[in-house]
């Protein structure tokens, strides 16, 4: 069941999200209110002056009222400016779920001021209001929006094709992403991060992860052709069937997918531990993270004696962070560096 929270005030590291003011009505003006490029990009009028502008204001403020109404003014610390909004426009509680939508002024677009808002009102939903699932819409040709919404990590489900009629008589489609709350699979976890099973539901985020030929696919295997949704779906449901030790890591309040961890070939109180990240989720910590905790679950959960690495030998950040961790280098050969951890005794 959902909690009723009202709007509550949330604090990023350049944006605070408030409720409205009638104080605002001059930079909401301003900034995106007034702009047809923002204004109708998610079909809203355009506004000419602050005394049309108010009873937008007035409808903003009197929602405050219900405890799930649930929309903010973004506020550019640094300017004090309001620079857009973001809102759960439609909450089912009976379904648990919650439809979001930002807009963010043309001057400060460019800067992830959008995503920055958008990453915290998630994790808001997911771990203030409790919601089981927040979906987005965007029409096709809406790109930066897009690129927002891959940002946050939401999943793609699907289009209805012609759903918005548009001012010059043509259609176009309504896109629809999502973004599960998966916490209550989580099998273990760190600072940062939740491991859970496997899930089909995950499969885009899979494919388009190993198919990142550039940044992931080369250092984990010698394929370079594609991955085919149907051979993804089949590689994840074989190991969803026979229980694999394989686990995805998202991020903790935003669900946005991090990457697979798996300990595999397991050979008595011996296995091989592989970890793979999406390229926009390295370099931020989680690899590192994510070992440490893999460390400790194997030797103390799967009951582990010793962990395998296999290392690309030009990976050299890899190698590194592995090393830091304890790894000890034991066999190579040209392409590959064989490392292990043996758990020390009591």
């Amino acid at each position: 069941m959902l909690k009723e929270t009202y709007t509550q005030t949330i604090d990023t590291a350049r944006l605070m999200l408030r409720k409205f003011e009638f104080s605002d009505s001059s930079s909401v003006l301003k900034n995106w209110a007034s702009l047809p490029e923002v204004q109708l990009e998610y079909g809203e009028p355009v506004y000419s002056t602050e005394e049309e502008l108010m009873p937008l204001l007035q409808k903003y403020i009197n929602g405050y009222s219900s405890p799930n109404y649930y929309r903010w003014a973004i506020i550019e610390k640094s300017s004090g400016e309001c620079i857009g909004q973001t809102a759960y426009f439609l909450v089912d509680a009976k379904n648990e779920f919650a439809e979001i939508e930002y807009c963010i002024g043309t001057a400060f677009q460019g800067k992830g001021y959008a995503t920055e808002a958008c990453l915290s009102v998630i994790r808001y939903g997911f771990e203030v209001i409790g919601l089981h699932k927040v979906q987005v819409c965007v029409r096709p040709l809406n790109l930066s929006s897009r690129k927002v919404i891959e940002k946050c990590g939401f999943v793609y489900e699907g289009t209805l094709r012609d759903y918005f009629r548009m001012p010059d008589g043509t259609f176009e489609g309504r896109m629809f992403f999502s973004l599960i709350n998966m916490s209550d699979k989580t099998v273990f976890d760190s600072e940062n991060i939740i491991f859970v099973p496997p899930s089909l539901d995950l499969v885009p985020e899979y494919l388009k992860m190993v198919n990142d030929i550039d940044n992931v696919a080369r250092f984990i295997g010698d394929r370079r052709e594609p991955y085919t949704e149907e051979e993804e779906t089949a590689y994840i449901s074989e190991r969803i069937g026979r229980n694999a030790s394989m686990f995805s890591m998202l991020e903790k309040g935003t669900m946005r997918f991090i990457g697979n961890i798996e300990f595999f070939d397991r050979n008595g109180d011996t296995a091989e531990w592989g970890i793979v990240l999406p390229f926009n989720m390295q370099n931020k910590g989680y690899g590192k993270e994510a070992l440490m905790r893999s460390i400790d679950y194997g030797f103390n959960e799967l009951g582990l004696r010793r962990i395998l690495i296999t290392v690309f030998t030009d990976n050299a950040r890899a190698i590194h962070l592995y090393e830091k961790c304890g790894f000890k280098e034991y066999k190579r050969n040209d392409k590959d560096i064989f490392m292990e951890l043996v758990r020390p005794e009591a």
